[in-house]
């Protein structure tokens, strides 16, 4: 998801706290009125006075909330025996309680966010037990890591004390975090004031904005259609950093939009490191897109929704092209793109396609493209790389790899071992999710494997050739045997050898590095005519559940 601490309202955001309040005062009015000369219009209006004046005296604290001062306030105008505050009080709020029920869809939204390990805190003007009474009756309690309340305070909304009580309580940072409420003033402002991004509940707004909701179902609806594009991206960068045909290093950059987001791959990351949780900025693109249209575009980190992370340098390009896209640098279409006729070639097999002179990245390539750009789904940079751009995220891997299919062939290129590692990855994620395969070429690898096999074949001698190689190296000539090593040792193959080829799997680019560095390592030590001796399988055991090692392998 796009952010990790929930912050949330209370009162008229997660229930009707109006008309349970209403139905609660006709209730003590209702007694009051037994007790006195009074209608319950004439009621009404001394407790609007009463509520008025002792607001304004008691200003912005928990007890300002207090029924029980306003139906004091009131006996005592009315000349009554203050015994009946009791029995009103009572009545006040077994007729609240006995009211209370969850807005439609808000018990659905809150466990669909907890499935996903985010923390929630309930941020509330009130006091501390009344308001741990109504997520108990509203059957929310369970799911709240915190609960911060204007008497805990002293203080109450806006005031950054609140929200700031919830965030160290969380150990959470406003850019990690997003707040709901009803209240614009005290909610929304309060948020806005650290920056911290805020969803309006409105349940009277006809207003179609990305901030403003009218229902929770709608809420609901907008975030697991972010969270669903996230996954695409997530595949789609993954798909393409694991693949050195297309590019290399931390280069290339992928983003996706949903209504005014876009998210994009933050500077710095590399794609395989891309997650529905890390690696990508949330941006405002309405704000970006409409800068970028008038020329007046500002730092990057300006435009982010959520965040302190910088988007890549290729941000505003991608702010005016379709919901998809991809830029990449890849070998076999650079390899083109850098020659002097590289304007034949690109017209005689891509007439659709745009082709853009060279500048610098950033905001005067974007300028550029903005220039000729006409809706195409093709984009090719002299100098620099491809871009795939499109509204139907299914076309963005066939487009891709008709391209490169097309570059390869005409200049008899033969790359398909690093597109090999697709497949395999898709092979292992129907299993294990979230890995990615790299095609291993370190020089002292593959001569072990031509000169002494096996050295592939020897049993464990010391622990890290376990942890990050695995129980075994898997020779296989199908990919469907790695399922079989699955269903024997419960985990994937880190290694895996196919076709003479060296293959090598985990969860980024540097983590593969890692197991590589390993692998070299482990047998160069075992390039001798010693005899050795190995982990026994009770030793290999024992590290494959020690908490250390399990922690290792997971960072």
């Amino acid at each position: 998801m796009f952010f990790k601490y929930l912050l949330l309202d209370l009162d008229d955001t997660l229930y009707d706290y109006t008309y349970c309040h209403n139905k609660s005062l006709e209730k003590v009015f209702s007694i009051l009125a037994e007790h006195s000369n009074q209608t319950l219009n004439e009621l009404t209006a001394l407790y609007d006075f009463t509520n008025q004046k002792l607001k304004s005296e008691l200003g912005l604290i928990a007890s300002s909330h207090n029924k029980m001062i306003y139906f004091k306030h009131m006996i005592e105008i009315l000349k009554l025996d203050l015994s009946l505050l009791i029995d009103c009080e009572e009545q006040y709020w077994d007729t609240f309680y006995s009211n209370m029920t969850c807005y439609d869809g808000v018990l659905e939204f809150i466990k669909w966010i907890k499935k996903r390990n985010i923390k929630i805190a309930i941020i509330t003007d009130y006091e501390t037990e009344y308001q741990i009474k109504k997520l108990k009756v509203l059957d929310i309690l369970q799911y709240i890591d915190v609960i911060v309340t204007s008497e805990e305070i002293g203080k109450e909304k806006p005031s950054s004390h609140m929200f700031l009580t919830a965030l160290n309580k969380l150990d959470a940072r406003p850019e990690e975090s997003i707040m709901i409420g009803d209240n614009y003033k005290r909610d929304i402002i309060g948020a806005k004031n650290l920056n911290i991004c805020n969803f309006w509940f409105d349940i009277h707004s006809n207003v179609e904005d990305e901030y403003i909701f009218s229902s929770w179902n709608e809420l609901h609806n907008k975030f697991i259609s972010i969270d669903n594009e996230l996954a695409k991206l997530e595949y789609i960068s993954k798909y393409c950093g694991e693949r050195f045909d297309l590019t290399q290093a931390g280069g290339g950059n992928t983003s996706v939009k949903q209504g005014e987001f876009m998210f994009i791959k933050a500077s710095g990351f590399h794609l395989t490191n891309i997650n529905k949780n890390n690696g990508f900025v949330s941006i405002n693109n309405k704000l970006l897109k409409t800068d970028v249209q008038e020329r007046k575009t500002k730092s990057i980190t300006e435009y982010n929704v959520l965040g302190k992370l910088r988007g890549s340098i290729e941000t505003y390009m991608h702010s005016i092209l379709k919901k998809y896209t991809i830029h990449l640098h890849p070998i076999q279409v650079n390899k083109i793109l850098i020659s002097k006729n590289c304007d034949n070639f690109i017209k005689d097999f891509f007439p659709d396609s745009l082709l853009i002179e060279y500048d610098t990245p950033g905001v005067n390539v974007c300028n550029k493209i903005m220039t000729s750009y006409n809706n195409e789904e093709i984009i090719f940079l002299k100098n620099h790389g491809i871009i795939i751009t499109t509204d139907v995220y299914d076309k963005l891997i066939s487009t891709l790899e008709h391209v490169v299919k097309i570059f390869e062939r005409e200049q008899n290129l033969m790359l398909d071992s690093y597109k090999f590692v697709n497949q395999i990855s898709n092979h292992i994620n129907k299993t294990h999710y979230d890995n990615i395969t790299y095609l291993c070429q370190d020089k002292v690898i593959t001569d072990y494997f031509i000169q002494q096999k096996e050295l592939f074949l020897e049993e464990i001698t010391f622990p890290d050739a376990l942890i990050f190689c695995g129980i075994k190296i898997l020779f296989i000539d199908q990919l469907d045997e790695i399922h079989t090593y699955f269903e024997i040792y419960k985990e994937y193959p880190k290694v895996v050898i196919i076709n003479g080829l060296i293959y090598i799997i985990n969860i980024s680019i540097q983590k593969c590095k890692d197991t590589e560095d390993v692998l070299k390592g482990n047998l160069m030590v075992l390039d001798n005519s010693m005899e050795k001796t190995y982990l026994t399988n009770e030793e290999i055991c024992y590290l494959n559940n020690w908490d250390a090692e399990k922690y290792r392998k997971n960072i």
